[in-house]
């Protein structure tokens, strides 16, 4: 499996989401000489901007991480989708934090959950003309997440209607 996954899993954490890492294709590395090159995307609190700098909870453990195993990296913020088709097409690049699915299982080597993952419908109080008790009670409705959400993925396959933003 390579030292990416042993070093990797030194470190864990009982967790819902992971990051991922694209190692079997011969494209360079958006030409950088690092080890790794992260990618992520805006997910307050987990990862956002200030200013010019990177910051966030996943972004903190990220750079303990590669600082504990030892390894240069580079990191960027670009749309979800956009993460996810880099990594899958570049050399030593991993995507986080990004859900795990059944589509995304192969896709990519899963080296180490970061956080968890719950997520709901919310309708706005007093609003009885709304029952919400069942994942199909929705079933009738357009839900909103972005391009290359793991649950809107999810909800897609089962026939719901997924309105994506970048």
């Amino acid at each position: 499996m390579g030292i990416f996954h042993m070093r990797f899993n030194q470190w864990s954490v009982s967790t819902a989401l992971l990051f991922a890492l694209s190692m079997g294709v011969s494209l360079p590395v958006l030409g950088h000489d690092h080890d790794v090159h992260l990618l992520t995307y805006i997910d307050p609190p987990y990862v956002y901007e200030e200013g010019t700098n990177q910051s966030g909870l996943a972004v903190l453990y990220m750079r303990a991480l590669m600082a504990r195993a030892g390894f240069s990296y580079t990191l960027d913020i670009v749309p979800p989708k956009r993460a996810l088709l880099l990594t899958l097409s570049s050399e030593k690049t991993c995507v986080f934090p990004i859900e795990r699915s059944q589509e995304r299982e192969a896709k990519f080597l899963w080296v180490s959950p970061i956080l968890i993952s719950h997520h709901g419908f919310f309708k706005r109080p007093g609003s009885d003309s709304m029952k919400l008790r069942t994942l199909n009670d929705v079933k009738n409705y357009s839900m909103g997440t972005y391009l290359g959400s793991g649950i809107g993925e999810y909800l897609r396959g089962f026939g719901f209607f997924v309105d994506e933003t970048t």
